[in-house]
């Protein structure tokens, strides 16, 4: 939660009005399946998270601590698709492969009831004006049932007073029951196959253009971007261009843009700073298309300009640097540095370790990563950060000085002993078993901490530490 607090933060900083915070999702490969539904409930046993989550309570708290710099925290809780995790404690409900089954007479009084538990009472954990009840992605078989699901949600969310939010579908799913359409209903127009834009204008709603082909983010994915095209955005899109649809830029219920950053791959090492790296730049430009269509100036001056501005005040996840008066890393001004500035880093240091070290003995680090002289008890150094494990096969010899260094980008975190390359970590493609079309990458990128661990400390002594900004080239045939 500290991180959301954080990018609401670079996000009022950046005059955006509105965070959307998906709550619960899935993933499903034919070998490989995870679920999670985030936030703390009482109502249906088992369905929290195990792995991490949010209480009520400081989930309804960020939401107003967020109102109150400006910013509207939009909750969703996807269904009848992406249902995995409701699924896991009620199969019963299966439809098929992650869908609710709409014809099951007790789906819809489970989802309600769920619901109830967030927005009931006179201090709702859901305390913003707008609730995301999803109908993303679900299967065109049964388009009544679900065109009367989706009106159902609508009308129970209104029922308390909150304005409904859901992903534009109903092109996907034509027919004659009726949904509850007004400008007080919001769609977020994603893929015009789904829901075409101006058929979503003649139904009355209000729209949010956030096209998947331009302005979704999938870290490490082969599909979609994993860092959006944020000069080609800023030289050809606007809100009113919805996946090469132009609508009326000055339409009353056109209420601006956003983009979205899914983590969908589960376990590919791709760690908070990776995400942030990935969200600044496409903030910055979804925000200056959003205030200002049509800029005046070059991609190459606002780039400039956006650099300048940077983060929040009082923020830094990208782990920038204050250098001291000859230029140098400060070592005693900073706790970590990243790979934002200049192309990366480069961190060198002698160890000498006094014994053989002993499970996950600590070298370096801060709250987010550690710096290891044994990963686990392998004896190899490597580090942990996110909850991966990344693991060099090199030991430090006991009882020796040994010179290590260790550089780090956006893509590549390497390391060198004495002059020699160990390893250097790049993006490793891989498939999902048994899912040859799902091409993704696996990251092993750090952030260096500058302090030396406290807990779990290895035995032995360190001296001749220095940090520069600039990676060591450490490429194939390099």
């Amino acid at each position: 939660l500290a991180y959301l607090r954080a990018i609401a933060r670079e996000l009022v900083w950046y005059k955006m009005n509105e965070f959307h915070v998906h709550l619960s999702d899935d993933v499903l490969f034919s070998n490989f399946r995870y679920a999670a539904f985030r936030l703390q409930c009482d109502s249906v046993p088992g369905l929290t998270a195990k792995d991490g989550s949010y209480s009520k309570a400081e989930f309804r708290a960020f939401a107003k601590e967020c109102a109150e710099m400006g910013l509207n925290v939009v909750p969703e809780i996807d269904t009848p698709a992406h249902a995995g995790p409701l699924l896991d404690v009620r199969p019963d409900l299966r439809g098929g492969w992650h869908h609710l089954d709409l014809a099951n007479p007790k789906t819809l009084p489970f989802v309600k009831g769920l619901l109830d538990e967030y927005l009931a009472g006179d201090d709702p954990v859901f305390a913003g004006p707008d609730v995301h009840v999803g109908t993303d992605e679900f299967g065109a078989a049964k388009p009544e049932l679900f065109r009367a699901y989706a009106d159902a949600l609508f009308r129970h969310v209104r029922s308390y007073g909150k304005n409904p939010r859901a992903w534009g579908s109903f092109s996907h799913a034509p027919g004659q029951t009726p949904i509850l359409a007004d400008a007080n209903v919001v769609i977020d127009l994603w893929h015009n196959k789904f829901y075409q834009p101006q058929a979503a204008l003649a139904a009355g709603y209000s729209l949010i253009s956030v096209p998947d082909g331009s302005n979704y983010i999938v870290p490490g994915a082969s599909y979609y971007h994993d860092y959006l095209d944020v000069a080609g955005l800023y030289r050809a899109w606007e809100p009113s261009n919805i996946g090469g649809e132009k609508i009326d830029a000055n339409h009353p219920r056109l209420l601006g843009g956003k983009f979205a950053i899914w983590n969908d791959l589960v376990g590919n090492g791709i760690t908070l700073d990776d995400v942030f790296d990935r969200f600044l730049p496409a903030a910055q430009v979804i925000a200056e298309k959003t205030w200002a269509a049509a800029s005046p100036r070059s991609w190459e001056t606002f780039k400039a300009q956006a650099e300048k501005i940077g983060e929040a005040p009082g923020l830094n996840l990208a782990d920038r640097v204050t250098l001291d008066g000859n230029g140098r890393v400060d070592l005693a001004a900073n706790r970590s540095v990243g790979w934002s500035q200049q192309g990366g880093w480069t961190v060198e240091f002698e160890i000498r370790p006094d014994a053989a070290p002993e499970p996950d003995a600590a070298v370096f680090a801060d709250d987010f990563t550690t710096v290891k002289l044994s990963q686990g008890k392998s004896g190899k150094f490597g580090f942990s950060r996110d909850g991966y494990d990344v693991t060099f096969d090199y030991a430090v010899p006991v009882g020796k000085w040994t010179r290590l260094k260790l550089s780090g980008t956006p893509r590549e975190t390497s390391l060198w002993a004495d002059g020699r390359l160990v390893k250097a970590f790049a993006p490793e493609k891989r498939y999902y078993p048994g899912e040859k079309r799902w091409l993704y990458a696996i990251y092993r990128t750090l952030h260096f901490p500058l302090v030396r661990a406290q807990a779990n400390a290895f035995r032995g002594e360190i001296r001749n530490l220095t940090c520069r900004l600039g990676a060591e080239r450490a490429s194939a045939g390099e």
